[in-house]
């Protein structure tokens, strides 16, 4: 669910533009490219001494942390949407919030898999410790979001 929410904080940060001079605009939105792809490295990082994970650690963790580094990829792509885009069409809008539920269900996956991965914290600390981090943002953004929808819908 992080790479939804860091998708749609860049989203709502880039549409400040009309309220806001076009420099603060820039800066923002530049910032919000460069750390969107801070996310891609740290899986490439990992991903790059792939013989050392399949050797040493019986679980699926290298194909979890494959399959995040596509969502990681897909939610960079439309941080460059949504960060070059001035009007976001609708069918856009419809497609990336598809891609929100999708990520919500490889949230639930991931956060019960990194569970199950205990075992293999002392034979691959490294992936292990990204599955953690990775496992922290998605509980956190999910509670975020959360509780975002529910005060909205109390001031209905």
């Amino acid at each position: 669910m992080w790479h939804y929410f860091w998708a749609h904080t860049v989203y709502h940060c880039t549409r400040f533009r009309v309220s806001s001079s076009v420099n603060n605009w820039f800066i923002a939105a530049v910032a919000s490219i460069i750390v969107s792809l801070c996310f891609v490295f740290p899986h490439i990082w990992v991903l790059g001494v792939r013989d050392y994970y399949v050797l040493y650690c019986s679980g699926p963790m290298y194909n979890m942390t494959a399959v995040s580094l596509v969502f990681t990829l897909i939610m960079t792509t439309f941080c460059f949407v949504f960060v070059l885009m001035d009007r976001i069409h609708t069918s856009m809008k419809i497609l990336f919030h598809f891609f929100g539920l999708v990520d919500f269900v490889f949230g639930l996956f991931f956060v019960s898999d990194s569970i199950s991965f205990r075992f293999c914290a002392s034979m691959t600390p490294v992936m292990y410790a990204l599955f953690d981090v990775f496992t922290a943002l998605t509980v956190v953004s999910t509670d975020e979001h959360e509780e975002r929808r529910r005060s909205l819908c109390a001031n209905r």
